[in-house]
């Protein structure tokens, strides 16, 4: 069993990863993490770290974002335009979240979405529970 507080702590530290940023009880910064999306998608390896297929947009393609919305739960989100020639004409069966030091923090994969229109956006949002 963990504590409550704990799991708090731990929601805390995991937007942190993503976002960037100074921690409460720590005087040192960390840089922020990234995102990324591909076409693979059969992989559910825990030990894996990295995308099967990664479509090879840089880190300036996506917006990311993290907040808590409990005190133990968070939101992981990220966003790429439909213009990104990258993603252009793919299927994304796969996204992943990952800290500055590229290591993946949180892997998906899901039914194919796409090709995405030159006119609109992908967004994923990752919603991550502590326990």
């Amino acid at each position: 069993m963990i504590s409550d507080k704990f799991k708090e702590l731990l929601a805390d530290y995991a937007v942190l990863l993503l976002k960037g940023g100074t921690h409460s009880q720590d005087s040192g910064t960390m840089s922020a993490g990234r995102a990324k999306v591909g076409q693979g998608g059969n992989s559910t390896s825990p030990a894996a770290t990295d995308l099967d297929v990664d479509i090879g947009a840089g880190s300036s393609a996506y917006t990311i974002n993290a907040i808590k919305s409990d005190d133990n739960v968070v939101e992981f989100s990220l966003r790429i335009a439909g213009s990104n020639s990258d993603l252009s004409g793919k299927v994304i069966r796969e996204a992943g979240f990952f800290d500055a030091q590229n290591n993946m923090l949180t892997r998906l994969n899901f039914d194919g979405v796409g090709p995405v229109p030159n006119t609109s956006d992908l967004e994923i949002v990752f919603i991550v529970e502590v326990e």
